[in-house]
């Protein structure tokens, strides 16, 4: 089934989400579109879905009486006045993606089966039972896609630098911002003009003034540990370039550490260089890093390296992750040699 599967970790938080006081029907609907693609569901689909939803009420979704039987006419103006033959196509595409299964009665028709006191024995129509059943794993994939999204965008924007920088025109690599792309191919372009001539040459001649840059803040940033506090409004204000790039609001250090776990593959930081920073320089230390490297992503020409130098300095004890994080953020300064 579509749906079967671990959540992922880090996926606890979208829990919430569904016990909140909105409609857990259009929380659901909600993020079925969102993770559209990865569920496989055309978009007039989730028009059918939104059409079969608004017959179950919120306390029969609480109680978890998720068969309806509309007929056609009734399912149709629930639809967009969608027409019939329109309506059984996306109706099986429902079926065949594993969002809705067909409960057969003995005559095919929908109906329900009442006693004496009007109450339910037997119905036969469209379950959508599974969509509370597996509520967890929607959430997750609609998690998952949000953060794909996020991580194409950064790559994207990654790639629009390079060509201005290297000032390319190749057709190729500019097609990449205006078509339909994979990450795998945003991060094969990136690489590749990384390493062309008119990149390496540039960050030879530049290579004093990266490392003029490099030592200015990083000798700003010692002592050796953080002894002001800052919060999680304070950071997301100050590196607002990485901040634009989510799709959804920043408000705790947890939403900050996801976002530079996002960003980080689009700095060029492979996940070795990930794992080792993260360790020296702590979580919080390592999401101020990530996020400052992104607001002065211009400024840096070698932002792998810088990682690493901050990392050692971290492990020497020689380093104020703070200090350094504001003199990266600070928008009006231009390390030396840059100018």
């Amino acid at each position: 089934m579509l749906f079967a599967g671990r959540v992922p970790d880090g996926q606890n938080a979208m829990k919430a989400a569904l016990i909140q006081n909105h409609d857990p029907r259009w929380t659901i609907l909600a993020q079925i579109q969102t993770a559209r693609e990865a569920i496989g569901i055309r978009p007039r689909s989730l028009t059918v879905l939104r059409g079969l939803l608004s017959f179950v009420t919120p306390a029969k979704w609480h109680a978890g009486e998720l068969i309806v039987f509309p007929s056609n006419r009734a399912l149709q103006e629930r639809c967009d006045a969608m027409d019939e033959r329109t309506l059984r196509r996306h109706l099986a595409h429902l079926c065949a993606a594993g969002v809705i299964q067909r409960k057969l009665s003995p005559n095919r028709k929908r109906y329900a089966v009442r006693d004496v006191t009007g109450a339910m024995m037997m119905c036969y129509g469209f379950d959508l039972s599974g969509l509370k059943a597996h509520a967890e794993r929607i959430a997750a994939l609609a998690e998952d896609a949000k953060q794909q999204t996020l991580r194409l965008r950064s790559l994207r924007s990654v790639l629009r630098h390079l060509l201005w920088e290297s000032q390319s025109s190749d057709a190729e690599m500019h097609k990449l911002l205006r078509n339909k792309t994979s990450t795998e191919e945003l991060e094969s372009a990136i690489e590749a003009l990384r390493n062309t001539p008119q990149m390496t040459d540039s960050h030879g001649q530049n290579d004093l003034h990266i490392q003029n840059s490099d030592k200015e803040i990083i000798e700003e940033s010692t002592p050796s540990s953080i002894t002001e506090a800052i919060t999680a409004s304070d950071c997301a204000d100050a590196a607002k370039s990485a901040v634009e790039l989510s799709p959804t609001p920043v408000q705790t250090w947890s939403d900050l550490e996801n976002l530079a776990e996002t960003l980080a593959p689009a700095l060029g930081l492979k996940s070795d260089l990930q794992k080792n920073a993260r360790q020296s320089l702590g979580p919080k230390g390592y999401t101020l890093a990530v996020l400052g490297l992104v607001q002065a992503f211009e400024r840096i020409k070698n932002v792998p390296r810088y990682l690493a130098t901050l990392s050692q300095k971290a492990e020497n004890g020689e380093i104020n992750i703070l200090k350094m994080f504001r003199s990266l953020t600070r928008s009006h300064r231009f390390p030396a040699g840059n100018q």
